[in-house]
């Protein structure tokens, strides 16, 4: 008689311990875009006339993904000094020059190098346009 019994207390061990599954605490990431914020000076200054003086009208940023694909042109006037890009989370590389009001260069293209957007975040890129970058 011992015997069924102890069975069934087994049997009825063994399916509880089957249940029981604790895989921690369940976590939810909920990713956004993210900015790339590109700040930037002339001759290690921000100074509105310099932007008249050298002509630069607005800058052109041009972002694209790891892989080579054009992202976009990008861009906002030269007193800003800092233009604010939403990307979505992923890698980057990109360049910026200065534009005259015709949207001519009037600069060399400054490398951003490359960069990572994490989603939710601020990436500040600062970058520095020195007097022998105009022509």
């Amino acid at each position: 008689m011992k015997s069924p019994i102890l069975f069934a207390g087994f049997v009825a061990l063994t399916a509880l311990a089957g249940c029981v599954v604790d895989d921690g605490p369940s976590r939810v990431v909920v990713a956004g875009d993210g900015a790339l914020v590109v700040d930037w000076t002339i001759e290690s200054a921000k100074d509105s006339r310099d932007c008249a003086a050298m002509g630069a009208d607005s800058i052109d940023v041009v972002v694209s993904t790891a892989a080579g694909d054009a992202v976009g042109d990008f861009s906002g006037y030269c007193e800003d000094f800092a233009v604010d890009i939403q990307l979505a989370p992923g890698s980057y590389y990109g360049s910026a020059t200065l534009l005259d009001a015709a949207g001519r260069p009037r600069t060399t293209s400054v490398d951003l190098g490359s960069f990572r957007i994490l989603g939710d975040d601020e990436l500040h890129v600062p970058i520095d346009f020195p007097l022998d970058s105009f022509f």
